[in-house]
């Protein structure tokens, strides 16, 4: 009995320190691996240079992405404004068409257009268009 238990214990106590030498042992060829990796120059130089090749990409691609953003803000607004003056361009040819329609012309039909272009806030046949091909009055 007793001395079966002392085996048993020894044998238990055996496979821990056969365990952690082992452990011990992997762990200590692991770490150096992963000095001589660490001290190579050569891979340390190699992950230091794609890092600063993505980093330039991404400032390439920052400068690029800023300047298509600018020029997209700058085509909307002389877009919208063409937009404006030309509704206000036809506006005034309805304005006309109808006073022609009715057989107002002449000076009832200039002062007409007059009136509705003070109404509407500005002369609508002359507008700048900017750099745009647009049919220019």
């Amino acid at each position: 009995g007793q001395l079966a238990g002392e085996e048993r214990m020894l044998r238990t106590q055996v496979t821990k320190n056969e365990t952690l030498y082992h452990m011990l042992n992997c762990s200590s060829k692991l770490l150096a691996t992963y000095q001589k990796r660490a001290s190579n120059p050569s891979v340390a130089d190699r992950v230091l240079k794609k890092y600063e090749d993505k980093l330039q990409q991404q400032q390439e691609m920052l400068r690029e992405y800023k300047q298509k953003s600018g020029d997209l803000e700058q085509n909307h607004s002389a877009s919208v404004d063409q937009v404006a003056a030309m509704q206000g361009l036809l506006r005034v040819l309805n304005l006309k068409l109808d006073a022609l329609s009715r057989g107002n012309v002449g000076g009832d039909a200039m002062a007409a257009v007059e009136r509705a272009e003070i109404n509407m806030g500005g002369n609508f046949t002359d507008f700048d268009t900017g750099n745009s091909n647009v049919l220019q009055f």
